[in-house]
């Protein structure tokens, strides 16, 4: 997985909700006096009979019913003192969802309410938030602070957005997952007044990203952690059983995180960090790199760094990476990117450019030298940018299909200053012309349903010096979803009219009637290999084949992947999230 997606994960914040949402019982609102130990109940709730008590039968003791409190929220709001009840009459309306404790022994001390369990059967404390379970359970309702003993764990349930993890090729199709986030650790202690804790070997499993700390600290709106581990991916006991630990994770000497509070932005900040392979030091990460910050006012934008390495005829050994920093504190709004690439044989590969996007859709512009074009079957060509400007609209005129499916039309246009050579021609001289291109695409495929789908096209080029131009103009339909049973991916059919000439080889239309296939095929839950072909009609034989193998876990997936018409092998990286 990317450094990129990894920091942006990141979030020491959602810790906040565990804390400061727990709803505690006050010891004036119990309606009679505290039981001994003898007569401890099994469960103390503010129902009026919790469905624990209701199981445990007719002999069993119960506590009397306590009012429904309010959630502690951000600003802890405790309840003001009443006066004893004689029955549920007396109650207030109770709250939704109700505060319940259970335990093995509830016993009260003026103002303390002491629950104790054990391992076997650990106290429980439920309310809107989430969970709470611990060996023992100390609520001060004077003093307004908890302790929990022993193995601690918060739990709650959240929806999250999962991407398949299907080619690039194809639209990833998403779907919504309950994720139980989980905060674990032993003795925890915290103080709703003065909003200051510390919770030992923490252990946090949030939808995106699973963080291990030594020691969390929490004052206000700041949230300290020692020694942290962070791996992607909130995975069960029962999804690593199946795909088994990521490998990959980011480790940080100290991490400090401050919550936003409507007029300063959230931030995390990280020192002494880097990218592990298991326990193997990778490489060092930049404090700037994982800095993130959240709007709300001026921060220092979010950073995104990407890492790739390839081997190819091109350029033997090719390292690249992109830098992003939002100068914008709306998200995309306004982003400033690097492409920085080392070639063994080329030398430097990349350039700078901003992007923008919006509701009126994305702008970028930029300028590169000896930039790669990903698009043609050959890696031959080098070809400077200097600069460009691009343009892509978002769909409009836009209407459902039968099966759940959206179409509509996007178009994109693009000028530029470009110098093409070939890196088999070295002292030729290279091809230099402006260029302003315009496409337009219609799709079925706007929504990424499993079925088939139909994809109409037509651009035009026209270039500076001589009267020249290039239009196409074509077709693709095809099927794309699951296939077979361990068979993700997509077929379709292309074919392309091509008018006019183009001066840069860069331009053309390698292939004018093809047919393509795409697949996944999943040899197991942990292990995919991809499969890529494309064959040419005309000339009766496959122009491109692309295999590999990738380890999966679930929300991402990682390995090598071999193009054989650019004789390139490379890392490639899948995100789930």
């Amino acid at each position: 997985m990317s450094i990129v997606s990894f920091s942006r994960l990141f979030a020491l914040t959602a810790i906040a909700p565990f804390l400061t949402a727990v709803p505690v019982l006050a010891q004036e609102d119990i309606a009679a006096p505290p039981p001994t130990a003898e007569s401890s109940p099994k469960a103390a709730t503010n129902d009026v009979l919790s469905d624990d008590a209701e199981a445990m039968g007719e002999e069993e003791e119960v506590a009397p019913p306590l009012e429904a409190l309010p959630e502690i929220g951000p600003e802890p709001v405790w309840p003001e003192p009443v006066g004893p009840v004689s029955s549920a009459n007396d109650l207030p309306a109770p709250a939704a969802p109700p505060s319940r404790l259970f335990a093995d022994d509830i016993s009260y001390q003026n103002d303390l309410i002491i629950a104790q369990g054990s391992s076997d059967n650990p106290v429980r404390f439920e309310s809107g938030a989430g969970k709470l379970t611990a060996q023992r359970v100390q609520l001060d309702t004077r003093n307004q602070t908890v302790e929990a003993s022993g193995t601690v764990r918060l739990e709650r349930e959240r929806a999250v957005e999962v991407r398949e993890l299907r080619p690039s090729e194809l639209p990833k199709r998403g779907y919504r997952e309950t994720a139980l986030e989980t905060l674990s650790g032993e003795n925890l202690r915290f103080d709703f007044k003065t909003r200051t804790g510390q919770f030992d070997n923490a252990q946090l499993q949030l939808a995106m990203v699973s963080i291990s700390a030594g020691a969390l600290f929490i004052n206000g709106r700041r949230y300290s952690a020692k020694n942290v581990v962070l791996r992607p991916g909130s995975m069960s006991a029962e999804d690593r059983r199946i795909y088994g630990t990521p490998p990959l994770n980011i480790r940080a000497r100290t991490i400090e995180a401050t919550a936003g509070d409507g007029t300063q932005p959230s931030s995390v900040e990280v020192r002494g960090a880097g990218l592990y392979f298991k326990n193997t030091r990778i490489l060092p990460i930049p404090s700037y790199v994982l800095r993130r910050g959240l709007g709300g006012g001026p921060a220092p934008g979010p950073y995104r760094l990407t890492p790739g390495i390839s081997f190819s005829s091109s350029d033997r050994i090719l390292v690249t990476t992109r830098l992003a920093a939002s100068l914008s504190p709306t998200p995309g709004r306004l982003t400033l990117g690097a492409d920085i690439g080392l070639s063994q044989r080329i030398g430097f590969r990349g350039g700078l450019g901003l992007e923008s996007q919006s509701g009126a859709g994305e702008f970028i512009a930029r300028a590169r030298r000896n930039d790669i074009v990903e698009t043609q079957l050959t890696n031959r060509i080098l070809l400077d940018r200097t600069p460009e400007i691009l343009y892509s609209s978002p769909t409009f005129a836009t209407f459902d299909l039968p099966g759940g499916r959206r179409a509509g039309f996007a178009f994109e246009t693009a000028y530029g200053r470009y110098a093409e050579r070939l890196i088999d021609a070295p002292d030729a001289p290279a091809v230099r012309a402006s260029r302003l291109y315009g496409r337009l695409v219609f799709s079925t495929q706007l929504r990424p349903v499993d079925g088939p789908f139909l994809r109409l096209f037509a651009s035009a080029a026209r270039y500076g010096g001589p009267s020249t131009r290039y239009n196409s103009r074509g077709f693709e339909v095809g099927y794309a979803g699951r296939l077979l049973p361990r068979v993700n991916g997509g077929v379709s059919f292309r074919s392309t009219s091509l008018s006019g000439q183009t001066p840069f080889l860069f331009d053309e239309i390698e292939i004018a009637r093809e047919v393509r296939t795409t697949f996944d095929v999943e040899l197991s839950p942990r292990y995919i290999v991809p499969i890529d072909l494309r064959y040419d009609l005309a000339r009766r034989a496959f122009r491109d084949t692309t295999f590999g193998i990738l380890r999966s876990y679930k929300v991402f997936a990682y390995g090598v992947v071999y193009q054989s018409a650019r004789r390139d092998l490379r890392l490639e990286v899948r995100q789930g999230f």
